[in-house]
């Protein structure tokens, strides 16, 4: 049998060592790796199952229901691309080789009414109602969007091999309206734009910058935003987090309410109903959108310069553009004016000479379907939705 060792014999430095310290460093450092590969292995594991299952939680219904949600685009308009990737799947997962798209500002997206009283969605119920063709509608207007905006969304589609042979979108007499120096001819998209059209980016350059949206980055700026993108890819919680905040926000409402949350853009009564509506609209924000000084039709004119290439681009498709109707009660003295009408005349033969369907809706829409000036009740929305298929199937369209 082993003796212990004389206590006189170890050294009193060792022996304290070797009680406070009982397993060697060496299986210390063994474990501590051992627990860290299992860390790894577990967080692999988690964003694994969020790679896979993100992408199927999140379905193209969550990113449009009848229109895309403004209210998550304007904190973050590179969320188009997102949406667009997920259009794309859709397409794919459901086979569709003939869908119609909606392109435009706020009159085509819906403002103000919810999303189940806007064109997108009274297009939508015509079509199915018809049971023909196209087999979709997916309207991808948003509030504020200009001629460079739209024609930007058709290149977007064009990189993700998404058809853009029917296409319904709206203009504005406003938008004709020389501008000093705004609104910006590009308003959301800018990036997307110099990304997919450098020059036809470097042809607005200058006026993109007077309305401080030019896009001069330096090296490092470009390089952190190209890696954030990267990121998101990999991971696409990152990518779908809007809407998955959003999907969660939503079924809990339904859970507790039973209906969906409103997505409403402002008040949906009619502008009669609106006290003080005549006094704000007197703003000189408002007055400068019915300019009646003669319009510049030439590629000068920056609106001009991008439905050229809008057209240009839908050359041998299904396109019908509307112009949108303006209330004609409300603002009867500025819609009245000699210099107005003139231009309204100018559009109307600029746009009749271009290879697409076009349609005026000025003074077509009784002033009681509006909400204000220029945008519509439910019941005006579905009147517009009413006259675009009916145009759309007058036109011989599929």
């Amino acid at each position: 049998m082993n003796e212990p060792l004389p206590t006189d014999k170890i050294n009193p430095e060792a022996a304290s060592q070797i009680r406070s310290n009982p397993v060697p460093k060496i299986l210390t450092k063994a474990r501590k790796a051992r627990t860290s590969l299992r860390m790894i292995v577990y967080v692999a594991l988690i964003l694994s199952i969020l790679q896979f299952t993100t992408r199927y939680w999140i379905t193209w219904d969550d990113v449009h229901h009848y229109r895309l949600e403004y209210n998550l685009f304007k904190d973050n308009p590179r969320l188009l691309n997102t949406a667009l990737d997920k259009l794309e799947e859709h397409i794919k997962q459901q086979k569709l080789t003939n869908y119609l798209i909606i392109l435009g500002d706020s009159v085509a997206y819906g403002t103000p009414v919810s999303s189940d009283e806007a064109i997108g969605y009274y297009l939508d119920k015509r079509v199915r109602e018809d049971h023909g063709t196209p087999q979709a509608v997916f309207n991808l207007a948003i509030p504020s969007m200009q001629a460079g905006d739209l024609y930007t969304i058709l290149l977007m589609l064009d990189a993700r091999s998404i058809s853009t042979q029917n296409i319904v979108m709206n203009i504005r007499y406003s938008s004709f309206v020389q501008r000093n120096p705004g609104p910006s001819i590009v308003f959301w998209l800018g990036p997307e734009l110099q990304e997919l059209d450098p020059k036809s980016f470097e042809q607005i350059r200058s006026h993109m910058a007077l309305n401080n949206r030019d896009l001069k980055q330096d090296f490092i700026s470009q390089f952190q935003a190209n890696a954030l993108n990267s990121v998101k890819k990999l991971f696409p919680y990152l990518e779908y987090k809007e809407y998955i905040n959003q999907k969660i926000a939503t079924q809990k409402q339904i859970l507790l309410t039973g209906k969906r949350p409103s997505d409403e853009l402002g008040d949906p009564r009619p502008w009669f109903k609106k006290e003080n509506l005549r006094e704000a609209l007197k703003s000189n924000e408002y007055v400068k959108g019915f300019n009646p000084d003669p319009m510049d039709m030439s590629d000068k004119n920056l609106n001009i310069l991008f439905i050229n290439k809008l057209i240009e681009h839908q050359k041998n498709t299904n396109t019908l553009v509307f112009m949108s109707g303006t209330n004609t009660e409300l603002s009867k003295e500025l819609v009245e004016k000699d210099g107005y009408q003139a231009n309204l005349q100018l559009i109307d033969a600029y746009m009749a000479k271009q290879p697409i369907t076009y349609m005026n809706l000025h003074g077509v829409i009784d002033p009681s379907l509006f909400t204000d000036h220029t945008h519509f009740t439910k019941e005006g929305y579905e009147q517009i939705a009413n006259l675009i298929w009916d145009k759309w199937k007058q036109s011989g369209r599929p």
